[in-house]
């Protein structure tokens, strides 16, 4: 009946023919019904909004985790090369790390 649009259509003989203390049932019941189909639409779009938000933040981790993996990388490359370097067994060249 709400969701048709003619609902007054089926409403207004009783309301008139019967007993006007339908208008309460009808306006309650409209009332309820419109609350509630909101409720569901609501929560349809609560859904799809808390759904994006865990993609983003997935996303986020995700590359936070490529970042991490690329400076260990490049720490490693770092150190690789300071290391190799220090091979000459230079002792002025040492000094730099302890001077």
């Amino acid at each position: 009946i709400t969701m048709s649009g003619c609902w007054p259509n089926y409403a207004r003989p009783l309301i008139e023919q019967v007993n006007g203390w339908y208008a309460l049932f009808f306006v309650v019941y409209v009332i309820l019904v419109v609350f509630a189909v909101m409720r569901v639409v609501g929560a349809l779009f609560l859904t799809a909004t808390m759904k994006a938000a865990g993609e983003d933040l997935a996303m986020s981790i995700m590359h936070k985790a490529k970042e991490r993996h690329k400076y260990a990388r490049n720490l490693h490359q770092f150190l690789c090369n300071v290391f190799r370097e220090d091979d000459d067994d230079d002792p002025d060249k040492n000094m730099l790390f302890f001077g």
